[in-house]
């Protein structure tokens, strides 16, 4: 028994969750990607593995679907991510974070449904990377899904997901 109870701290310690984790989620209908963001005291603008964090490889042939966080420029050179966590100075943190994301859909024009469960204190805006001329969404609170529409999606591959917190931590 403690033996067990030691691995379980130590795999608690070596692998934390993020103080404040917003679980969120992509599909194009073929694959269902997790994916999270949040605040953490510890967190850097860059890959953090405490956190859960790990730089993913190149993305998969076309035909396949994929989502993930560009943390280019944040991190100051090219990563990417399923989980983007950042630094809060201290808590609550009240402040705005954004966010890159980045796909390949499985065939051209389909939809994204990006499904997210916020907490009180959290909001949600998705918009493109050029002032939300193409496309602005939200904002969101509580639980549901954005759907990023297969017209925009078919002709951009990112789009910034701008996190609005209030007191939050």
């Amino acid at each position: 028994f403690s033996v067990l109870s030691f691995a379980l701290l130590f795999v608690t310690i070596s692998f934390g969750q993020a103080a404040v984790d917003i679980p969120l989620s992509g599909t194009d209908g073929t694959t269902t990607i997790p994916l999270a963001v949040g605040l953490d005291l510890t967190a850097t603008p860059g890959i953090d593995p405490g956190l859960g964090e790990s730089d993913l490889p190149p993305f998969p042939p076309a035909g396949v679907f994929d989502i993930r966080f560009d943390l280019f420029p944040y991190a100051g050179s090219a990563l990417s991510t399923l989980n983007d966590y950042r630094n809060a100075p201290a808590f609550p943190y009240t402040g705005v974070v954004e966010h890159t994301l980045w796909w390949q859909t499985s065939a051209p024009g389909l939809a994204i449904d990006f499904v997210y469960t916020l907490p009180t204190g959290a909001s949600m805006t998705i918009t493109d990377q050029i002032g939300g001329s193409f496309l602005t969404l939200g904002p969101f609170t509580g639980s549901g899904t954005a759907v990023i529409p297969g017209s925009y999606t078919a002709i951009f591959a990112k789009a910034f997901v701008v996190m609005d917190y209030t007191n939050i931590g």
